[in-house]
């Protein structure tokens, strides 16, 4: 554990470990001090190892295989111990592989406004499929297991990912990261550009002569996009010409009043 937390620190990244007993967790804590706690979904249940972290002022991922939402509440009573503090959620299928049928993904959401916390998600299915729906659905961490090979002995390593398989679902992420944008509603600089053109603005069909009324049957609607929208024809008709209108010009706002 000294050895890969100094190769996370020496390659700047975050060193993390599940502890799966309360000596674990405080070594964990004590000698390597880990930024945040894990709380695997097998020790969700461990009241001694809950007891210590609602002590902590650290940040905790919080997996929660395995546990109803009435146990959760009760776990979370217990880590925050009267004060709310920095936990992400972790929506989590514990089956090794986990079938697609029962990731259940929605729960994400469900989970995100019953709770009011931060939710991520820990992966045990095949592939990155879930990973990136779960990143569409709000997901602030993923949690995937790697391994160097899928031939090396152990329960985890045929249904683990690569480390190149894991590097190409990072890069996936980061695309639909960006791909996923903000909540605003904005237009870039090309769409603008497609929508001066493909929009249409109002036209005068034939000349309309100063002073004179503007009516429906003085106007039609074609391409640029660039003066008064179809949609202010009602700001239009009615309108006195302040200036001589020739057929098949852009009406402005300055020509009328």
């Amino acid at each position: 554990h000294y050895k890969l937390s100094k190769i996370c620190k020496k390659n700047k990244l975050i060193y993390l470990c599940s502890a799966f007993d309360l000596e674990s967790l405080k070594f964990l804590d004590k000698n390597l001090r880990i930024p945040m706690f894990k709380i695997p979904s097998g020790e969700a249940f461990s009241l001694d190892m809950l007891n210590f972290l609602s002590k902590k002022k650290k940040s905790i991922l919080l997996s929660t295989g395995m546990t109803s939402f009435k146990e959760l509440k009760q776990i979370l009573n217990k880590i925050n111990n009267g004060r709310r503090k920095d936990i992400t959620i972790l929506h989590c299928i514990s089956s090794y592989p986990a079938d697609k049928k029962d990731l259940n993904l929605n729960l994400i959401d469900t989970i995100s406004k019953k709770f009011k916390y931060k939710v991520g998600y820990s992966d045990h299915s095949l592939g990155d499929q879930a990973c990136l729906a779960a990143v569409a659905k709000g997901a602030l961490v993923i949690e995937k297991h790697v391994t160097l090979s899928k031939k090396m002995r152990g329960p985890d390593h045929k249904t683990s990912s690569t480390i190149d398989e894991f590097k190409k679902m990072v890069n996936k992420i980061r695309d639909l990261e960006e791909m996923m944008g903000t909540n605003i509603k904005k237009f870039s600089k090309k769409e603008i550009n497609v929508k001066n053109a493909a929009r249409k603005s109002i036209v005068a069909v034939n000349d309309i002569k100063k002073g004179s009324i503007i009516r429906l049957l003085d106007i039609t609607f074609k391409r640029p996009g660039i003066g008064i929208s179809p949609l202010e024809a009602k700001k239009v008709i009615g309108k006195k010409a302040k200036y001589f209108i020739k057929k098949d010009t852009l009406l402005k706002k300055s020509k009328i009043k």
